[in-house]
């Protein structure tokens, strides 16, 4: 199957798992939504188990756990290469400024458009400033 396809198949089904979706820490979050997509996109990456979590106080201590200080940090650690945010193509993954001097995670579905939890809720919404992106194919 031609790559392209793969990862438009992937961006569906990630937007048809999460779309309107409100954040639930450890369960519907953008780790949570990553993690899904990559595994749609059949990518082989190393297992990065994430301890259990249920709320913001809780996901900054399972990152505290990983020795991360970020999301970006766990990504990187899983093994998808770093690229530059101009060679961004539909499904890789971005991380943009989240809540409260956080990261999140998306999934990039066009030029200036990403998927992920926007105001708490999983949804389309144009990107603005890319802090970190990575090719997932």
């Amino acid at each position: 199957m031609h790559p392209m396809i793969r990862r438009r198949e992937a961006v569906e089904a990630t937007v048809a798992r999460f779309a309107g979706k409100p954040l639930r820490y450890g369960r519907d979050d953008c780790a949570r939504m990553a993690a899904f997509h990559v595994k749609r996109l059949g990518v082989q990456v190393q297992l990065v188990t994430m301890p259990r979590y249920g709320s913001a106080v809780g996901a900054a201590r399972a990152l505290k756990a990983l020795e991360c200080a970020t999301l970006a940090e766990v990504v990187d650690r899983a093994g998808l290469p770093r690229i530059a945010p101009a060679r961004v193509v539909l499904g890789d993954l971005l991380a943009l400024p989240g809540p409260d001097d956080t990261v999140a995670l998306h999934v990039a579905m066009g030029v200036d458009t990403s998927f992920g939890l926007i105001d708490g809720v999983f949804q389309p919404g144009r990107v603005h400033q890319v802090l970190t992106a990575w090719r997932t194919l």
